[in-house]
């Protein structure tokens, strides 16, 4: 299976470890980052010429954001998530960020201060015209009610900032 991190140096795939996953739910093995992160060739540049030659429209396929690339290599580098993260950000050249601000795995709705707060967080490494608030996760596994209450927070927060 390809990967959206076969593409940076600094990740060991050789030496996967057991991690915890979505809270510790499960298990699963993942690559270790061990170094600082470099690009050494373009993430998904075989499937890009593939889909070009098969088509004259538009492509567009969606890669996992930050947030879901920090949660599934093991930081043996950096000790710090947020830089990882940012760091990945620029490497596979995110044209539009989505952020996670909404926690899926709580019944507790965020306060306006801590979706502020990640908002000002992620505005540090990138232009707002680039960043989309959204949920950690999708909002499949939560209450509706809880659901829509966050996500009107949330854009609130982001259209205040």
């Amino acid at each position: 299976m390809r990967c959206h991190t076969e593409q940076v140096q600094g990740s060991d795939f050789e030496h996967k470890v057991t991690m915890g996953m979505r809270n510790n739910r499960y298990d699963a093995q993942v690559p270790q980052v061990v170094a600082a992160l470099r690009l050494k060739g373009r993430a998904y540049a075989t499937e890009v010429q593939i889909l070009q030659a098969h088509t004259d429209r538009e492509i567009k396929f969606i890669r996992p954001g930050p947030e879901t690339i920090v949660d599934t290599v093991a930081d043996r580098f950096y000790d710090d998530r947020v830089k990882m993260a940012m760091i990945f950000v620029r490497l596979l050249e995110g044209k539009v960020v989505m952020v996670g601000v909404i926690n899926v795995a709580s019944d507790t709705v965020e306060t306006r201060e801590h979706v502020a707060d990640t908002i000002g967080l992620a505005l540090q490494y990138m232009p707002k015209k680039r960043l989309l608030p959204c949920t950690n996760c999708g909002l499949a596994p939560m209450d509706r009610a809880i659901a829509l209450r966050s996500i009107r927070l949330g854009l609130k927060q982001f259209d205040d900032a």
